[in-house]
């Protein structure tokens, strides 16, 4: 019997040292891209706090540091305990983690138009962005999906699931992020071809901005010399018709008899 206890407890031991590393691996990330709102975010460090101190409770009863008998049934609901909070832990920094990603794609997507993007990012609308949506959708079935531990009642043992589900969900949690993560450094790394296309496109649309208003400057001088010359002709031919016809009136008057 004692074996047996003995046994679960190295399981769930095991399952406790992964989920709380790979959170320890999420928790570093996250204060790298947001340093500041995550340590905002007070409900993962709350779980591991109290992972912590189901665990001290633990191995207090196991070293006979409280005033408890040893008792492996309590020991194992203790690490149960854990357990469960390592577990909601990684789950709340994952999820946290997913909308951040998600979110810093479309902010730094958002000022660029859609040629600019498929010149620096020719395979973004046919796969990128939809594995994004791929991957929201992957997110939230996980998340209701997930058999969490819950707590019915403070002075209660949390129910539950097998440590080898649990790892399972936080595995199968760890490889979508790595998609997206995939995803989000692609967008960051096309920054620069991005800026650099979007400088071209303002260079090449003020050329044509100038261009445009020097043609139409120059047609709309053209058209006023071509309106004066008209009109300065116009008044010569004019004004010498006007000049010249007394005076072959008056010759032709002097030469009748």
């Amino acid at each position: 019997m004692t074996d047996q206890h003995e046994a679960s407890n190295d399981e769930v031991w095991r399952a406790i040292v992964e989920i709380h590393n790979e959170s320890k691996a999420l928790f570093l990330l996250c204060e790298e891209l947001e340093p500041r709102h995550f340590k905002a975010f007070l409900q993962p460090f709350n779980e591991l706090r109290h992972a912590y101190e189901h665990a001290i409770r633990c191995m207090a009863n196991q070293l006979r540091l409280d005033e408890r008998s040893p008792d492996k049934k309590y020991q194992l609901e203790s690490l149960n305990k854990t357990l469960g909070h390592e577990y909601r832990g990684f789950f709340d920094s994952a999820d946290w983690l997913a909308i951040i990603l998600r979110e810093e794609i479309r902010t730094v997507l958002q000022p660029y138009s859609p040629a600019c993007i498929l010149a620096s990012l020719p395979e973004y609308y046919s796969q990128d962005r939809i594995r994004v949506v791929e991957i929201s959708e992957a997110i939230a079935k996980l998340r209701g999906d997930k058999d969490v531990a819950r707590q019915r009642d403070a002075d209660e043992a949390i129910a539950i699931a097998e440590p080898s589900v649990l790892i399972g969900e936080v595995r199968k949690y760890k490889a979508i992020l790595s998609d997206l993560l995939g995803v989000h450094k692609k967008v960051i790394a096309a920054v620069p071809g991005l800026e650099e296309y979007k400088a071209r496109s303002l260079a090449e649309e003020r050329r044509q901005a100038t261009w445009s208003i020097l043609m139409k400057t120059i047609a709309g001088l053209a058209v006023a010399a071509i309106i004066g010359a008209v009109g300065y002709l116009w008044t010569v031919v004019t004004t010498k018709t006007a000049s010249e016809t007394p005076v072959e009136v008056r010759a032709n008057s002097a030469a009748e008899p």
